[in-house]
């Protein structure tokens, strides 16, 4: 469960229906500054949960029960037990008031005992079951009365079964993908990332932040290490050093499990390495490979098949967005109110055509232009207008920002953001 990292903070969104409504005034914008959709239109994110996936089992075998319970456990799953398939029929349709969910199974797996498969089908029509059992040849024989059917001998496919449940798991195929670029360097974007994405944690949503700058004085490099320093970092050590030196396609399940985990944030940096000593700024500051738009490619795919939420911080690199338009689901181009900002916003949005893309003011209005008006010149709806923090501009802790969630108002205008960006609960 996400824990914020400073005393006191709230642990769920603070926005009720009422407020989102009565907080948009005639432009349609709340007093954050950020776009308020209707109440209706974003009923799923203020109140879903994330139900825990199932893993259908019907079986009269007790020590495969007993197997698939502790299996299942691992993965992050529920095991949904029954000795028949008409049990489980029963049981999946009798009780409407079960607090259990009873919807689609992340897996459906039966032992030999428990066959024929059921005429009337317990799940989706044709939906692969796996056979699962100890006894080879009677396995083989079972599994071929159905094309459904797909053998797992145990125990030697219980390393296969293990993986093959892990990935199903965490392999939903719909995460939202939102990248966030600026239109200079220092203005905000990677603050703006880590906001988003520790909102969304706030929610109760997987979350991924990647670092696709990879440069000198990252944020979220030098996040990630003072966590380490302080033992604060959960997860694993893989980073973009790692998966440059692989092949192929990215287990969603592996990258989920072998990527550090800050506040509830799971990161992927360039260098995500252990460290046991005193933070050292200067070790975070030291030039890294920045990362291949291929390789960036392959983990955004794993990403949104793992997470509920992938933000991508590409910083100043606007060069690295057009060979992964077709992967992002929105952009949010953070500038500044002026007529520079403007035009930086403006040229880094025609890179990406087609793209849903939305323009974030930070910092200060330069004298004579509004947050309005830079968007009208930029060509780009206004998701958002961030005052200045100076309390923000004098600390370079990444973590600090979370103090902006404190205040309702900030709260408000990050949960804007995210809607905007089409994120929500059942993302």
């Amino acid at each position: 469960m996400f824990s914020p990292p400073h005393t006191g903070l709230r642990r769920r969104p603070l926005v009720s229906p009422a407020e989102l409504g009565s907080a948009a005034g005639a432009s349609g914008r709340n007093d954050a500054g950020a776009m308020s959709p209707s109440w209706s239109e974003n009923r799923a994110y203020l109140n879903a949960e994330t139900a825990e996936p199932a893993v259908l089992l019907v079986s009269e075998d007790s020590a495969v029960v007993e197997d698939l319970a502790l299996l299942t456990a691992v993965v992050g799953a529920r095991l949904e037990h029954h000795r028949t398939w008409s049990e489980a029929r029963r049981r999946r349709t009798a009780d409407q008031h079960d607090p259990a969910p009873r919807g689609g199974c992340a897996a459906v797996i039966c032992t030999p005992e428990a066959l024929p498969l059921p005429d009337a089908p317990v799940v989706e029509p044709g939906r692969e079951v796996l056979l699962v059992g100890r006894e080879t040849a009677l396995l083989w024989q079972a599994a071929a009365t159905s094309a459904q059917l797909r053998p797992v001998p145990l125990p030697e496919g219980e390393a296969w079964l293990g993986e093959h449940l892990s990935t199903v798991v965490l392999a939903r195929g719909s995460g939202r993908i939102v990248a966030v670029a600026g239109s200079c360097g220092g203005i905000g974007a990677t603050t703006i990332s880590y906001l988003l994405g520790a909102e969304a944690a706030a929610r109760g949503l997987r979350v991924l932040l990647m670092d696709g700058t990879s440069g000198t004085g990252s944020g979220v490099q030098s996040l990630l290490a003072e966590a380490r320093a302080a033992h604060e970092a959960e997860g694993g050590v893989l980073d973009w050093r790692q998966l440059s030196s692989t092949e192929g396609e990215i287990s969603p399940a592996h990258l989920y499990e072998a990527v550090p985990c800050v506040d509830g944030i799971h990161l992927l940096c360039p260098d995500a390495s252990s460290q046991t000593e005193e933070f050292d700024s200067s070790a975070s500051a030291l030039p890294v490979a920045l990362p291949e738009p291929a390789l960036t490619a392959r983990a955004l795919e794993a990403g949104r098949r793992a997470f509920d939420v992938v933000v991508l911080d590409v910083g100043v690199r606007a060069e690295a967005l057009p060979p992964l338009k077709d992967l992002l689901d929105h952009l949010l181009l953070v500038t500044r109110a002026s007529a520079r900002g403007a035009e930086s916003a403006r040229q880094v949005a025609r890179r990406c055509p087609g793209l849903p893309q939305s323009l974030v003011v930070n910092r200060r209005w330069a004298p004579g232009h509004s947050a309005a008006e830079t968007a009208t010149a930029a060509g780009l709806q206004l998701a958002a207008d961030l005052p200045e923090q100076r309390w923000l501009a004098r600390d370079d802790e990444l973590r600090s920002a979370y103090e902006l969630l404190r205040s309702h108002r900030g709260e408000r205008l990050i949960a804007g953001l995210l809607m905007e960006a089409g994120v929500s609960a059942g993302a």
